[in-house]
């Protein structure tokens, strides 16, 4: 978890080459007990690592079944366990 840092309150860009076949990229999406993702494809499901300073790190999948209704809203809640 400490190895995801802290926001800076500053926006930038990353260029990410991943070359080989199942390389992963993981991006930080938020620091509050609420985070939204936008743009996501709904054809295929996404890996999401929810972490807090003192927790485990959980793994979640949000299937390409998760997307309901016209907006294609999926949910995903998580309790993380004290280390």
């Amino acid at each position: 978890a400490a190895a995801m840092g802290a926001s800076t309150g500053r926006l930038g860009r990353l260029r990410v080459d991943a070359a080989r076949a199942g390389d992963r990229v993981y991006r930080t999406v938020g620091f509050a007990p609420l985070a939204r993702l936008g743009g996501l494809s709904t054809s295929r499901s996404h890996e999401l690592l929810v972490s807090a300073p003192g927790h485990v790190t959980q793994r979640v999948v949000v299937a390409s079944t998760d997307f309901e209704g016209p907006e294609a809203v999926a949910r995903a809640s998580v309790t993380l366990r004290a280390e």
